[in-house]
């Protein structure tokens, strides 16, 4: 069993109706969705185990990657695996078979961050399924857009469903993670797909790229409110434009002094404690330089818990530009802290860079996570 990360009850909202505690739905859940489908598919919900801060939620597998610390092409395929997989969780619970399921849906899909999607080996697995942020007014519904559309299951299907092995067959050949344990789970023949099915791959393809999309957009205007900002354009009142902020001349010749100012990081906003796997979300990350690239590294956690650290950036012989840890951003290895690590970044244009975060010591050592940093 692998730990995935542990969840405590103040910071979450449970949907799930009253009468059962959450290892007993889990019990309860998997045994009718195993019954009615397969034993992948009730695979996705991680087994919650109770603990003295909270649920600890374990999944049956050996490497475990949360969907922020996925490359693009990864989440995609993580998202779609999952989508698939839930629709016919959904199906289920809409033929009237599956009472225990149909209670729980559609609570049973909601997650409060995308972080608590995981791949395990290469299979799709949710964490904290069922609950919601404890200050969300409505459940997020992050996992609603990728849903296939299609209706009810008029039959019980074949054990070993083609369509979602077929899904999670292809999600372990693009992540890398459990090919050979697929090859173990799945006998071979299943993950052929016919013409219908194949669309509904392209089709839950092309949501993934418009949710990540949106997940940029929406991290772009929230870096925004919390620096106090509001910009209305409109036809009549349009904004000067406004000098770039990494000139492209400047990045070539390696000109540190682009960097003056601060720079907030937008995407993949959630910090993972090596130790307990609790999932800290992050409001604000700023970095901070002076015109010889020396800086200041600010991090500040949902709770309100913060790190300030020192950082010094250079450029290197490909053109990237590094910006290192000079000491760790906080005491560690508490969780309101960062091991020591460095950012390496790439110009994406005048305005924005994409900026993969590494640390160098710690269990996570040499692990790249992506984010994009704006000024």
């Amino acid at each position: 069993m692998t730990l995935l990360l542990v969840t405590r009850p103040a910071d979450l909202h449970d949907l799930l109706p009253a009468g059962r505690d959450r290892p007993g739905w889990h019990a309860l859940l998997v045994r009718e969705i195993a019954a009615h489908l397969s034993a992948a598919h009730a695979a996705i919900l991680a087994r919650p185990v109770p603990g003295p801060e909270g649920l600890a939620w374990h999944a049956e597998g050996v490497r475990a990657v949360a969907l922020p610390a996925l490359a693009l092409p990864e989440r995609r395929a993580l998202l779609a695996a999952a989508g698939s997989i839930l629709s016919d969780i959904r199906r289920l619970a809409e033929s009237g078979r599956a009472p225990l399921v149909a209670a729980c849906w559609p609570a049973l899909r909601e997650i409060p961050d995308l972080g608590c999607l995981f791949a395990v080996d290469g299979r799709p697995v949710l964490a904290a399924w069922g609950t919601a942020p404890a200050q969300a007014a409505v459940p997020p519904g992050l996992l609603a857009a990728h849903d296939d559309g299609l209706g009810r299951m008029v039959a019980p299907p074949r054990r070993g469903h083609p369509v979602a092995l077929g899904v999670l067959a292809l999600l372990g050949l693009l992540l890398g993670l459990g090919l050979a344990a697929a090859d173990r789970a799945f006998p071979p023949g299943v993950c052929r797909l016919g013409s219908t099915q194949q669309a509904l791959l392209v089709a839950g393809r092309r949501a993934a790229v418009r949710q990540a999309a949106l997940e940029g957009e929406l991290g772009s205007l929230r870096a925004v409110v919390r620096a106090g900002k509001q910009h209305c354009l409109t036809a009549a009142n349009v904004s000067p434009p406004v000098p770039p902020a990494l000139p492209e001349q400047a990045w070539r010749t390696h000109d540190l002094g682009m960097l003056k100012g601060c720079w907030h990081r937008y995407t993949n906003m959630i910090t993972i404690n090596p130790i307990t796997r609790h999932l800290n979300p992050v409001t604000n990350w700023l970095l901070c330089f002076d015109k010889s690239g020396q800086g200041v590294q600010n991090v500040v956690w949902r709770d309100g818990a913060s790190c300030t650290n020192p950082v010094r950036a250079h450029f290197n012989p490909d053109d990237s530009l590094s910006i290192d840890d000079t000491i760790p951003c906080g005491q560690s290895p508490p969780s309101r802290s960062l091991f020591l690590g460095r950012i390496v970044c790439k110009r994406l244009s005048s305005a924005e860079a994409s900026c993969a975060r590494v640390d160098l010591n710690g269990p996570d050592r040499g692990h790249f996570i992506p984010g994009m940093f704006r000024r």
